[in-house]
């Protein structure tokens, strides 16, 4: 049987990049619906840790990788009450707020911090990270290493696309994860216009009421079929039926008159 829908999320401009849910770049609380739709349940976190290895002498820290994805971020800083704690005279109590994205990068955003955040030898306010990136805060400098990907396992896929309106779409897809493994699990999304049995709302008059579905399967991956909709379901300008069609390949999908590009993220 397919899990119940994972992470799927209806953006509306402005599209912030590096922010986390729920908190603005300065790291205050901000209302979970300015700028952006509701989202429907996340993803099972990834298994494994963030780990800053440090360069010039110190301990290690360690942060788990569930903490800081799926929408959950942490503080570090000398305040216990963050989440990671790092107890060095020049990091401030509550020094930078860190997450994961679902293309496996850690996102930093200094919170006003007296002794800084750096990227390499560049003070930042907010930067993303890949593994093996220095960071600093304060004077304590360390090499990121950043919990590896299951083979085959991607983080999400990206739809974008615009409205009737010209206002930008944003759609990701995020498979559920088992948490021991960090595997994706099968997973099942439904597409259409009613947003009570949806889990992705498009709305337009070309969108029925249940238009289409996608699926995540750990041996196929991303499949997408149409359920029977007034005006079709196109991969790559090609009609689809109700049998599942592999998007591994595909560039475009369409609905009625929404046309998406669709990518790995």
């Amino acid at each position: 049987p397919l899990a119940p829908a994972a992470e799927t999320q209806l953006v509306s401009p402005p599209l912030v990049a590096v922010r986390p849910p729920g908190f603005d770049a300065a790291g205050t609380a901000i209302s979970p619906n300015a700028g952006f739709a509701p989202a429907a349940n996340v993803a099972a976190a990834p298994a494994g840790f963030v780990r800053f290895l440090p360069t010039n002498g110190g301990d290690p820290l360690e942060v788990p990788a569930a903490r800081v994805s799926g929408g959950q971020s942490v503080i570090l800083g000398r305040s216990p009450e963050g989440g990671a704690v790092l107890n060095d005279k020049t990091v401030s109590r509550r020094h930078a707020r860190l997450w994961l994205d679902p293309a496996n990068n850690l996102n930093v955003v200094d919170l006003g911090s007296s002794g800084g955040t750096f990227k390499g030898a560049m003070r930042i306010k907010s930067a993303t990270y890949s593994d093996g990136d220095e960071i600093r805060f304060g004077s304590v400098m360390y090499r990121l290493s950043l919990p590896a990907r299951v083979p085959g396992n991607p983080g999400g896929w990206s739809l974008a696309g615009v409205d009737g309106e010209n206002l930008k779409i944003d759609i990701r897809i995020v498979p559920k994860r088992d948490r021991a493994t960090g595997n994706g699990i099968d997973t099942l999304w439904s597409i259409g216009r009613n947003d009570e049995s949806s889990d992705i709302v498009i709305s337009g008059s070309s969108i029925s009421s249940s238009h289409a579905r996608l699926r995540y399967r750990q041996h196929s991956g991303l499949e997408i079929s149409d359920v029977g909709s007034s005006n079709g379901t196109f991969v790559d300008n090609r009609q689809i039926g109700k049998d599942y069609v592999s998007l591994a390949n595909a560039r475009e999908v369409r609905f009625g008159d929404f046309r998406f590009t669709i990518r790995p993220v």
